[in-house]
């Protein structure tokens, strides 16, 4: 009959300490590059800027081409879409 008692006590104690314990993290404390989301790129960021009005057009395509290590006159922004000069083709993702 101690026995009994002893595993009753015993079981009760261990469900306690497992319902007041918080949960462990789960995985690496630190984010890894594969989590949460991706930084913004120096483009996207210049990109932004341009949208929100921050900057004019001129200083747009001017950071644009020091970014893409360029340097393309700021007077003559290519093709008007992507600021790539016209001389130079624009790569293909499949």
């Amino acid at each position: 009959m101690t026995v009994f008692w002893a595993v009753i006590i015993t079981l009760a104690v261990l469900l306690i300490r497992a319902f007041a314990r918080p949960n462990p993290p789960q995985g690496p404390a630190t984010p890894t590059p594969m989590q949460g989301p991706a930084a913004p790129t120096p483009t996207q960021i210049l990109a932004d800027r341009f949208a929100r009005g921050e900057i004019d057009e001129e200083e747009y395509r001017r950071r644009l081409a020091t970014l893409r290590g360029s340097d393309d006159d700021p007077h003559n922004p290519g093709d008007g879409r992507t600021g790539l000069p016209r001389s130079q083709p624009q790569a293909r993702h499949l």
